[in-house]
């Protein structure tokens, strides 16, 4: 492990999720104090034995935050999509206002602005809102649609060769989730962020055609995408058994892809990192043998 750049001590709300995750590994192995709150002991091992400090706590329960705030400098704080996701922002930012932490670099969607179609980014504005009374150094992070949501469709990729989305001809600057992370550890390690808002995309805005297109190419086999209704995506969602609430927000998003609305690209990613980020060819390749029923060579 080398030595820490910074100095700082970290706090990681949201570690075990698709972003948290990498986030924390990142910075361990600078050699950073990092501490992950964590909803269970059954979560904790994991963290505890890659390095991480861990305290249990849950923001549902906002009396269990302090311990994990307490001698933090810099939070991380990454808000799960649930109906009560506004609440959980507005509470974490007041404990962190009261342990005293320095500086918070706020995880968030690629637009935020308050939208009666849009629930879930009306309570993404309405935290906002409140982090800027708060007196707080803060920078957002707000990526675009994760490239790994597509490990979802490897089942029926498998089966059928076939991706299943109710996504119409929209395209959307769909971003690899380790350049998010990638991103994510230069703001929260070096300084000149504050106040400032970065959104992390990919190189260019692509269908599920093109998608489909890269997969195949990955795995050697012929890939198709088939727009599906959706209302039979929204009964596939529920037939998981993801809570309804979170599915009608999946299902917001994926008309509004429909229409255009994630179709922006940025060169953030790039400034931050002195790098092109990855394409979705990139992420084909890496991730073929998840699509594959069969080995893929090298």
């Amino acid at each position: 492990m080398s030595e820490s750049t910074t100095g700082k001590r970290y706090l990681i709300v949201g570690a075990t999720g698709n972003v948290g995750t990498p986030v924390t590994a990142a910075l361990l192995d600078q050699g950073e104090k990092v501490r992950c709150l964590v909803r269970s002991e059954q979560k904790a091992n994991a963290f505890r034995e890659s390095g991480a400090e861990v305290v249990i706590g849950d923001l549902d329960r906002k009396e269990s935050l302090a311990p994990a705030f307490e001698g933090i400098d810099t939070v991380f704080l990454v808000i799960s999509t649930n109906r009560n996701m506004e609440q959980h922002g507005k509470d974490a930012i007041e404990v962190a206002v009261n342990a005293g932490v320095e500086r918070l670099v706020r995880y968030t969607a690629i637009k935020t602005d308050y939208d009666d179609h849009m629930p879930t980014a009306a309570m993404q504005a309405a935290i906002d809102a409140e982090l800027k009374t708060t007196g707080l150094r803060y920078t957002h992070v707000r990526p675009s649609n994760y490239m790994q949501g597509h490990l979802v469709f490897a089942p029926t990729i498998q089966s059928d060769s076939t991706i299943y989305a109710p996504w119409g001809a929209g395209k959307v600057g769909m971003a690899d989730v380790r350049d998010i992370a990638e991103a994510t550890v230069e703001v929260l390690t070096s300084e000149g962020h504050d106040g400032k808002s970065y959104s992390i995309t990919g190189p260019e805005a692509i269908s599920l055609h093109e998608v489909a297109a890269a997969i195949s190419e990955a795995i050697g086999k012929k890939v198709t995408y088939t727009d599906v209704p959706p209302e039979a995506a929204r009964d596939s969602l529920l037939s998981m058994g993801l809570d309804a609430w979170v599915v009608d927000q999946y299902m917001i998003y994926f008309d509004a892809f429909r229409n255009g609305y994630g179709e922006i690209v940025t060169d953030d990613f790039t400034k931050l990192t002195g790098r092109p980020s990855r394409t979705i060819n990139d992420f084909a390749r890496d991730y073929a043998s998840a699509f594959s029923p069969e080995p893929v060579e090298a």
